[in-house]
């Protein structure tokens, strides 16, 4: 009986209530409806206070029927927070980035954050326009980026996944730190293991312009490990992935050809591996090629190629975790995340 009743009461609340369907639907619209006041409907959508089940539901049951989309912008002005994140990145078409990105995505969205990513250029009005955007705050991984302009973000919460001299940033940045160096020097013992001779290693094409405070901690890796051992060293620097491609394959068709690849990162391996396909080589057997980053979609590549692998999920989880300590309370953090060496034969 009592469910009967309940159902009458609200069809009758539905129909004395009055509302112009051209106009959009207010948070005061869904406090008539529900009979409630505009405050408690506040407290259910923040979460805020406690708010008794009968009119919590009430007010679910109004938002329902009215269809109330919360003014994000309107709430974003009372709390002077945007409730958005920037993710400054350099190449999105490069795996590790779209990966990180989609991590991050997950994390910042349960947080209550959209994010939103930003593809890097290197000059001052890029950077004003970034400030202008009032970000509450960003996540930095760039090698085009000058320390300086990176610097200049750190009036917003900026965490920066480290590529460079620590000292040199702003103390307000929280810098995540992932040993690249070391998982470089995990590959190249690796391949001295399985007794790889000539190795070469591929630097980052030119077309990624690479600021100078940048630290190529992969490169002192290979050429630290090449010393000890008295070898020298075989660098190839291209223009672009096509003449990376036609470099290796005149590379591996020579009497000169390295038995062994380790590379800036997989999209570069990708390029190498094609090309030593292209000149008749078989990997691994002839030829073993390390790639960075472990994205996901070397492991359907037709030829094994393995790889440093860097844990972008505990990476997202703690730039976010990070980003949120400084947005929230003010802290200011360092983090350390360690590399593995992912090898497929």
């Amino acid at each position: 009986m009592r469910s009967v009743q309940g159902r009458c009461l609200c069809i009758q609340r539905s129909q004395d209530f009055s509302f112009n369907k051209s106009k959009s639907v207010t948070r005061n619209d869904v406090a008539r409806l529900a009979n409630v006041s505009p405050s408690v409907v506040s407290y259910v959508l923040n979460n805020t206070r406690n708010v008794s089940p009968e009119k919590k539901q009430r007010i679910l049951d109004a938002i329902k029927e009215l269809n109330y989309i919360p003014n994000a912008a309107a709430r974003g002005l009372k709390v002077q927070k945007t409730f958005h994140i920037a993710y400054i990145c350099d190449d999105v078409k490069n795996g590790h980035f779209s990966e990180m990105l989609q991590e991050l995505e997950k994390i910042s969205y349960k947080c209550g954050y959209f994010i939103s990513l930003c593809t890097t250029r290197a000059d001052e009005s890029y950077i004003d326009e970034v400030l202008g955007m009032r970000f509450d705050g960003i996540i930095i991984t760039s090698m085009r980026l000058s320390t300086h302009q990176i610097n200049r973000l750190s009036v917003v919460p900026t965490v920066m996944l480290m590529n460079r001299d620590a000292s040199e940033f702003d103390p307000r940045i929280s810098k995540l730190i992932v040993d690249i160096y070391g998982g470089e020097r995990s590959a190249m013992r690796y391949l001295e293991a399985i007794g790889r001779k000539r190795i070469a290693f591929v630097e980052c094409i030119r077309e990624m312009p690479i600021d100078k405070d940048v630290i190529d901690y992969r490169k002192a890796a290979y050429l630290d490990a090449l010393n000890e051992r008295g070898i020298e060293p075989i660098v190839l620097s291209s223009l672009d992935y096509d003449s990376l491609y036609h470099k290796v394959t005149k590379m591996m068709r020579s009497s000169e050809a390295p038995d062994a690849f380790v590379c800036h990162d997989d999209n570069h391996a990708i390029v190498v591996s094609g090309a030593c396909k292209k000149a008749g080589k078989s990997i691994p057997d002839e030829v073993t090629i390390v790639g960075y980053d472990g994205i996901s979609m070397l492991k359907y590549q037709s030829v094994p190629i393995s790889s440093v692998e860097i844990p972008r999920s505990t990476m997202a989880h703690k730039a976010m975790h990070m980003l949120l300590a400084m947005i929230e309370k003010n802290e200011t953090h360092t983090e350390y995340i360690d590399t593995s060496l992912m090898i497929r034969n």
